[in-house]
């Protein structure tokens, strides 16, 4: 879990209000300010005190992609309840209608009969 909540109103964070990380106990990983500013579908929803994005979604197809930079495991202090519940509501679909895009199928008249 980031130790700051970018964009807070944003439908994850409505959907999963999971308390954020103790400043200095997050796994660091690498900063993604870059994808978040250079394409403009791409959200910042956490990072560091100091500036860093760490976690942001992307649209994708008809849904979406989450990225993660935090380098922690089940077996690190930094490794919380709330990790778990934020890997959980990553993992289930957080609590957010999917994207739904409607696609037209062609249909075979004769396989109707």
């Amino acid at each position: 879990m980031p130790e700051v909540k970018l964009n807070p109103s944003n439908p994850f964070w409505l959907a999963n209000n999971i308390p954020v990380t103790t400043p200095g106990n997050i796994g660091r990983g690498y900063d993604l300010t870059n994808l978040v500013t250079g394409e403009s579908p791409v959200t910042a929803l956490g990072g560091a005190t100091g500036g860093q994005i760490s976690f942001a979604p992307k649209p994708q197809s008809s849904g979406r992609l989450f990225l993660l930079e935090a380098d922690w495991q089940d077996n690190e202090s930094s490794f919380t309840a709330d990790s778990k519940t934020f890997m959980g509501a990553l993992i289930s679909g957080c609590g957010i209608a999917p994207r739904i895009v409607a696609t037209q199928v062609p249909v075979n008249g004769m396989w109707m009969t």
